[in-house]
């Protein structure tokens, strides 16, 4: 069963890295994913930009440079991560990569993994927070948005020209960061909604970890993954013999020429 703990819950329910694009409402064989009382679902399309949007965000903040194109996509493409990992794996005195074909193979399979199960949880987290909030009506009008991404942008950024190399270097287009925008808005609404269910159940921690581990089981029982595509938010989730390397540290040892991640 998967494990929820407060500080998790807390990243769910917060301004998360402004990385997402805008869910639609829309199945068709590419469909991912399907949340009971909810229409929008996950696509293939819709992994495919966020993986590469999460794993150039991740090899920004992890590494400090721009990342290369092709670490990560859906469907995977190995031989073209392969390509890209190349050109950040230091080599020997001799000239040689520190890293055989068959170890980059193996990290390009493990970080296909990494980040594909990182955005699914993402996306998903996405759509119950846009659940959640249709099912307690909470208000946010176009005007509303704008408003909120004009103080976002000129909060976070001294010029236009400084806000768009932020999004050409993670690989995000302006809808996504709206969409970031308006599931935050969101966020600020729906959570002050659950403390007071917190502080009707007696309050404290004990009971704020209490509640949001029930409701995040909630959330997992109403969510089903399509086979292959199953990771820890989802209802047909087993946990692995083994953990999965998180994409951050495996790109580390990519980019220092390690074996173990």
């Amino acid at each position: 069963m998967p494990r929820l703990t407060l500080r998790r819950f807390l990243l769910l329910a917060a301004i998360a890295a402004p990385l997402v694009l805008l869910l639609a409402g829309c199945g068709g064989s590419d469909s991912l994913t399907h949340i009971q009382g909810s229409s929008a679902t996950i696509t293939k399309p819709m992994l495919d930009h966020w993986m590469r949007a999460e794993v150039a965000t991740d090899f920004r903040a992890t590494i400090g440079t721009k990342a290369p194109a092709g670490l990560a996509s859906e469907p995977a493409n190995y031989s073209e991560c392969a390509e890209a990992a190349k050109k950040v794996i230091p080599g020997t005195f001799a000239g040689k990569l520190k890293l055989t074909d068959a170890a980059i193979s193996q990290k390009c399979h493990e970080l296909y993994r990494a980040v594909r199960d990182q955005a699914m949880s993402y996306l998903l987290s996405a759509e119950w927070t846009m659940l959640e909030g249709k099912e307690l009506g909470v208000p946010l009008s176009n005007a509303e948005l704008h408003k909120e991404f004009v103080r976002y942008r000129n909060q976070g950024y001294k010029t236009e020209a400084a806000f768009q190399q932020y999004m050409k270097e993670r690989r995000l287009a302006l809808s996504d960061v709206l969409y970031e925008v308006k599931r935050n808005i969101l966020v600020t609404r729906i959570l002050p909604k659950f403390q007071i269910r917190v502080k009707r159940a007696g309050g404290g921690e004990r009971v704020y970890a209490k509640l949001a581990l029930e409701r995040y089981h909630g959330l997992i029982a109403k969510t089903s993954c399509k086979s292959g595509y199953v990771m820890e938010d989802c209802k047909e989730y087993r946990a692995p013999a083994t953990p999965l390397p998180s994409p951050d540290s495996i790109l580390e040892a990519l980019t220092q020429g390690r074996r173990a991640t």
